[in-house]
């Protein structure tokens, strides 16, 4: 389902103008409104004052998970000791959290150190063909949903659009449906799977073939985070 992230641009700058961005930036103005005890902004927030992280084990985020799972019924909760799947991204792509994740164990406190290596080609090399240099820029290989390319991005849109075929033959219908929290065109946008449909989706996604997405090709410009 949907992920709570901290350093997400706004939809409108990440995705392509559609009904899906439109209600992702509905639902993002609205826990901008709703999510804290007033709606005014801080002075020193206006004036680009905010807090910023800097090196050191009491600098970085700090943040409280919970689970609630105490007001989900019993029949739900299949056992309490998985942990949190987090990721650690650029702001840019969609954070697929099958590729480059980690656990944070439910019930300690886990202190996550990380680093930050900056790729950057030199944009001299667009001359070459993408397939000899191994790489995309953000402005080449357009994408369908999404305004600008990262390996990332285009992973996902492949990975949509691979069990969305499966589910159309499998379903034998004209468009295949999709779980509601992932980026859909608006002639995909109302064909929603329902929860049964949504596990068989999700086991499409998961056993992509290695051989589908070979033309997402790493970005020429990417910080690799280490933790």
């Amino acid at each position: 389902g949907m992920c709570c992230t901290f350093n997400m641009e706004k939809a409108e700058e990440i995705l392509e103008k559609s009904k899906y961005s439109s209600a992702l930036s509905k639902m993002q103005n609205q826990d901008a409104a709703y999510g804290f005890e007033t709606e005014t902004l801080p002075g020193w927030f206006e004036n680009h004052d905010e807090p910023r992280t800097q090196p050191g084990q009491n600098k970085g985020l700090r943040l409280i998970l919970d689970a609630h799972t105490d007001r989900i019924s019993p029949g739900t909760v299949y056992d309490n000791f998985r942990g949190f799947i987090t990721v650690v991204d650029g702001r840019d792509k969609y954070h697929l959290t099958s590729r480059n994740s980690f656990l944070v164990r439910p019930g300690r406190e886990i202190y996550v150190a990380m680093g930050a290596l900056r790729i950057e080609a030199e944009t001299e090399i667009k001359d070459v063909d993408p397939e000899k240099r191994q790489c995309y820029f953000p402005d080449e290989n357009p994408l369908k949903m999404h305004k600008k390319y990262t390996q990332s991005n285009c992973i996902l849109e492949c990975s949509i659009a691979y069990a969305r075929n499966k589910m159309k033959k499998e379903n034998e219908t004209a468009v295949g449906c999709a779980p509601w929290f992932y980026p859909a065109t608006d002639d995909e946008y109302t064909v929603v799977c329902d929860p049964w449909e949504t596990k068989e989706f999700q086991h499409f996604m998961t056993n992509l073939p290695d051989e589908e997405c070979d033309s997402c090709l790493p970005d020429c410009t990417d910080p690799i985070y280490e933790l």
